[in-house]
């Protein structure tokens, strides 16, 4: 995987990450979704992972980071009953 490849992985995961976080207006060009700290926004980078190693993998990538979220928040959930 190349530089900006796993550049890129790594902003999916920072813009992916639970907890409670700043968000902004995503900062590429007129794109209107949120992005924590404003930078792009979830889907403008799986766009730019895609065309760096391909859509089936850059979709799998984030469909897995919204798996971790989700865990992630039940575990939260769980540990806050007691």
């Amino acid at each position: 995987m190349n530089q900006k490849a796993i550049d890129l992985t790594h902003a999916l995961a920072y813009q992916l990450t639970p907890g409670i976080h700043t968000y902004g207006t995503c900062s590429k060009g007129n794109c209107k979704n949120t992005a924590r700290g404003s930078a792009h926004c979830p889907a403008c980078v799986v766009g730019a992972l895609a065309e760096e190693i391909g859509t089936e993998v850059a979709g799998r990538l984030h469909m897995l980071y919204n798996k971790r979220a989700d865990i992630n928040n039940e575990i939260q959930e769980i540990i806050g009953e007691f």
